[in-house]
């Protein structure tokens, strides 16, 4: 067959083979655009199931919205994430809480959710659970992921006390980190005409098209972030003051409902001691969600929203967990500028462990609910 398509091939004038050409290329183009397609399209459905990127819209099937807040649904999946009947990550509670149990709640926004990490043994909340269950054998913990992608500290507030408070939580364990909401905020009070990542009609229909223009834009915004003439620059002292109000809250609320806040701090992969090369490198997918904002805002806001943890949780008396110095910014540990890898969930989880268990505070909390477990313990 192959011999005699070459044969008719031979026989053609020189003006039909270059038409011939000229469809062929278009044709076998088309052809590696539809397999990356569906390539891509397997790849998500293996790991988000039959749901758009979370770029396109939020499906009504997974999140509800509840006072102006989303949530997820009772029972709904996400992929392979599963949301139990009580509506938060993992499998469901014991009702009531049994007597003598420690049950620690997970409040955080996409780093604390972690949808990207399949397998819920491996998320840096199950593995504190795990860790301090071994510290303290003797005593009895369960736990649960209360985290929403996207959220912010007051939305986190209102998540324990209108969806976790019922369920009795002891330690309610924040990681806050909402830069993009407070940055908008700030944008929009200053009249900085601030607006985020739009996916194109292409790149609605088509979740290659979606790559790409997200990569072309990210490049565009990274020329754009380098310039700190003419950016929006972030007002750092009114970021801090409003960090703490909302953290106090925070506080407030967790010892309203009879649990002890631990404070988390962020651990970021943007390092102030890098090149600017590697930190734009780095905050390359972060440009998408902050475009407008320069280099040098992007990689400051965590250490500032550091700072207000720890400021708070002085003022507070709170416990508070570092992290950033004790994290190397490896790619071994990050899959982006703030999201973490399986390796990096198992590192966070056994320093945010570790610290709870050497809190005199956290200590005293589990000697007193534990029923004595901790007689005997190192």
């Amino acid at each position: 067959m192959i011999s005699a398509l070459l044969f008719k091939w031979e026989e053609c004038s020189p003006r039909t083979k270059e038409i011939l050409v000229a469809l062929a290329i278009p044709a076998f183009l088309l052809l590696l655009l539809l397999a990356g397609e569906v390539l891509l399209r397997g790849a998500q459905w293996k790991t988000y199931g039959a749901i758009p990127a979370i770029e396109i819209r939020r499906v009504a099937e997974i999140w509800e919205s509840i006072d102006g807040r989303q949530r997820p649904r009772p029972g709904s999946r996400w992929g392979s994430l599963v949301f139990s009947e009580d509506g938060f990550r993992g499998l469901a509670l014991r009702k009531p809480k049994p007597e003598g149990v420690i049950r620690l709640g997970f409040f955080g926004s996409s780093t604390t959710l972690n949808r990207h990490i399949r397998n819920d043994g491996d998320t840096w909340p199950h593995v504190v659970v795990d860790l301090l269950q071994k510290s303290f054998p003797r005593c009895r913990f369960d736990f649960f992921n209360a985290g929403i992608s996207g959220d912010r500290i007051s939305f986190f507030t209102r998540r324990l006390l209108e969806d976790a408070a019922r369920f009795s939580p002891d330690l309610a364990v924040l990681l806050p980190s909402d830069l993009v909401f407070r940055a908008r905020e700030q944008a929009r009070k200053a009249g900085f005409p601030f607006k985020g990542y739009q996916p194109s009609a292409f790149a609605r229909a088509s979740l290659l098209w979606l790559k790409l223009e997200k990569n072309a834009t990210a490049l565009y915004l990274q020329r754009q972030a380098t310039r700190e003439r003419g950016a929006f620059q972030m007002d750092f002292r009114s970021l801090l003051g409003d960090m703490e109000t909302d953290l106090k809250q925070f506080v407030e609320t967790a010892r309203s409902v009879d649990a002890l806040p631990v404070f988390v701090e962020q651990a970021p992969r943007a390092r102030r001691e890098q090149s600017v090369s590697a930190q734009m490198a780095i905050i390359h997918s972060r440009l998408l969600y902050l475009p407008g904002v320069p280099r040098s805002d992007i990689v400051e806001g965590p250490y500032v929203y550091n700072q207000a943890i720890d400021q708070t949780s002085k003022a507070q008396a709170v416990p508070r967990i570092a992290t950033l110095d004790l994290i190397r910014s490896d790619h071994r540990y990050y899959t982006d500028s703030i999201h973490m890898t399986k390796e990096g969930n198992r590192l966070f989880g056994e320093l945010v462990a570790r610290q709870m268990a050497e809190s005199a505070q956290v200590r005293d909390l589990i000697a007193q609910r534990g029923g004595g477990c901790l007689e005997g313990s190192p």
